[in-house]
């Protein structure tokens, strides 16, 4: 499911999607993919799940397949601006997107 906000509630450059979607990622310079899950996603950002504790300054490679869908998949480079604990072992990291592959 795929909504966008309406645009005079926004305060970014670009606007958010829902987007509900499993995804992987790895930590720049280790070989290990971490499961996640996509909450939304703009042009320019990200914010998305998961159960590792990651820090602040992270550089991530994410992959986001919206599988049974027609949208390619997404592969991107994202940097970690904040991170949240959400309770339950679980963690919201919201991240840059700083570069498209």
């Amino acid at each position: 499911m795929v909504s966008i906000g309406k645009r005079h509630e926004e305060k970014r450059a670009f606007p958010r999607m829902d987007i509900k979607a499993e995804m992987a990622y790895t930590i720049s310079g280790k070989s290990s993919a971490y499961p996640g899950f996509c909450n939304n996603l703009s042009h320019s950002g990200i914010h998305f799940s998961t159960q590792n504790a990651l820090s602040v300054g992270n550089s991530l490679e994410i992959t986001l397949d919206p599988m049974g869908t027609t949208i390619n998949a997404l592969r991107a480079m994202v940097e970690v601006l904040r991170v949240d604990f959400i309770g339950d072992n679980s963690y919201g990291v919201a991240g840059k997107i700083v570069e498209y592959k």
